[in-house]
């Protein structure tokens, strides 16, 4: 993710990536453009869904629906009251556990300040409104409060999305990927031109 948002003005990208998947959350610190480290928790969209389901007992897949309803901003109001009060007390463990396996980085000096999101889960409010709480991030090595931002597919440039199907930030991870796999596709065209090229002066 941080090879595909460079660019010539950010190829010293500094930040800290949180992919909140379905059952785990994936986080990368990226530090002058170069990878720092990686390390995750199992805690993902799925906790959230489960605590919904045991909350107004119902199935996980109904409870999966109204989730995504709630973060669609689709409910109304007495039902959206309900559900984020479901969603603060599992996000403060998710936060709990952000803070803990950032604390793990115990080779880095300082963090960086900025929080990128991408992941099915980061579509609930309570995720970025807990990061953007000041307590959680004081006793780590953050220079200043973190600021929280959500990374969107238009924000990959160098993948182009004809379908126009890729809206999401969960679609920033494979867009991602596919970005990777141009770069080699690229540096195994130019070795084997170059390779070419050596093989015909050692004929000559």
């Amino acid at each position: 993710m941080a090879r595909c948002l460079e660019s010539e003005e950010t190829s010293q990208l500094s930040a800290v990536f949180i992919d909140i998947g379905g059952g785990t959350t994936d986080i990368a610190v990226v530090r002058n453009g170069s990878l720092e480290g990686t390390k995750m928790f199992t805690i993902g969209g799925r906790t959230f869904s489960k605590r919904l389901a045991s909350t107004l007992n119902i199935s996980f897949t109904e409870a999966e629906d109204i989730k995504l309803a709630y973060s669609a901003r689709k409910l109304e109001r007495q039902s959206e009251k309900i559900v984020r009060e479901a969603m603060e007390s599992d996000a403060e463990v998710w936060l709990a556990g952000v803070a803990f396996t950032l604390s793990e980085f115990t080779n880095l000096d300082i963090l960086p300040s900025r929080l990128l999101l991408c992941g099915g889960g980061c579509h609930l409010p309570e995720i970025k409104l807990a990061l953007e709480t000041k307590s959680w991030a004081k006793e780590l090595s953050f220079p200043k409060p973190p600021s929280v931002s959500i990374l969107a597919p238009k924000q990959i440039p160098h993948v182009k999305d004809l379908t126009r199907s890729l809206v999401d930030p969960q679609d920033i991870t494979p867009m991602a990927l596919a970005n990777l796999g141009l770069e080699f596709v690229g540096e195994e065209h130019l070795m084997s031109k170059i390779l070419k090229k050596v093989i015909r002066l050692m004929q000559i």
